[in-house]
């Protein structure tokens, strides 16, 4: 009969409140799993195909890897998983990997971040034909910066920090991070070619509205997607002043293309919801 308390196998009659609590909790606990499965899960391969108005005739397309927000520490993202991402990337063969910055992790949970050496080290094995290239997020500002830099140099990979290099067919620019570093746009495209396709990396998508018609695409990363975006509601926190606009994937704006990585690990929450780590693989032509 409907209104009455539900009993137990006993038949005793379960108080309404202990029977709401009960599957308040359960929903708590599963949910909580569920979000450090997703933590913790193989990442997604996310792939993009982009097509640039200034690609080189007769040029071959470029495999872009972008690694992002790998976060390393000892519980949830130690060198052991990193080592296995660096595998899964050398198997894809990219022309190019480039880091998008946060290497550093936090302490969550009875978990360390990974001193910087541990934390990028792992990043040496990465083969890529044209090199492996990088620019500094948020967290390496705040935690280490400096042992941060000199382990990237260390794994024999190149830091971008406000300038632009040629690789191949294209130009790579990098700039320093949009939040709490010295970020300079003019300094990281000064002189460069406006005749050759130009990728810019920056750790946090909010640069986009102020990239200009020489860069052909952005690759970003710092939202995590959202990191926690429960079905029917989306992401709930952004880390960006836009919103929603740039949280995650393939943004075209005023004819210039943005991508924005999920990333790889988690910040504050070691949970991810909705939102699973992902490697982006971007083919140019």
């Amino acid at each position: 009969m409907s209104g009455r308390a539900p009993r137990d196998a006993r038949g005793f009659l379960i108080p309404r409140w202990l029977g709401v609590s009960l599957t308040i909790l359960l929903v708590v606990v599963l949910a909580i799993g569920a979000g450090i499965w997703g933590a913790v899960r193989a990442p997604v391969l996310a792939s993009y195909d982009i097509r640039l108005p200034n690609w080189p005739a007769g040029v071959p397309p470029l495999r872009i890897v972008q690694l992002s927000d790998s976060h390393a520490n000892t519980r949830f993202m130690p060198a052991s998983r990193l080592q296995a991402l660096v595998r899964r990337v050398n198997a894809l063969r990219p022309d190019i990997v480039v880091l998008t910055g946060d290497y550093a992790g936090d302490g969550v949970l009875g978990t360390e971040p990974l001193p910087p050496d541990q934390a990028v080290a792992p990043f040496a094995g990465l083969k890529a034909r044209l090199g492996v290239y990088a620019v500094l997020g948020n967290h390496d500002h705040l935690f280490q910066f400096g042992e941060i830099k000199a382990a990237l140099d260390r794994a024999h990979v190149r830091l971008l920090n406000n300038h632009h290099t040629r690789v191949g067919p294209v130009m790579i620019a990098g700039i320093d991070d949009w939040n709490v570093g010295r970020p300079d746009l003019r300094r990281a495209l000064y002189a460069i070619d406006p005749a050759r396709p130009t990728i810019l990396l920056s750790h946090t998508p909010d640069i986009f509205p102020r990239v200009d018609s020489r860069v052909g695409l952005t690759l970003a990363g710092h939202t995590h997607g959202g990191q926690i975006a429960p079905p029917l509601i989306g992401p709930i926190l952004t880390a960006s002043v836009y919103g929603k606009r740039y949280v995650h994937g393939h943004v075209v704006e005023n004819g210039h293309d943005l991508i924005v990585s999920a990333g790889l690990g988690t910040s504050v929450l070691p949970m991810r919801i909705g939102v699973p780590p992902e490697i982006v693989l971007v083919t140019l032509h």
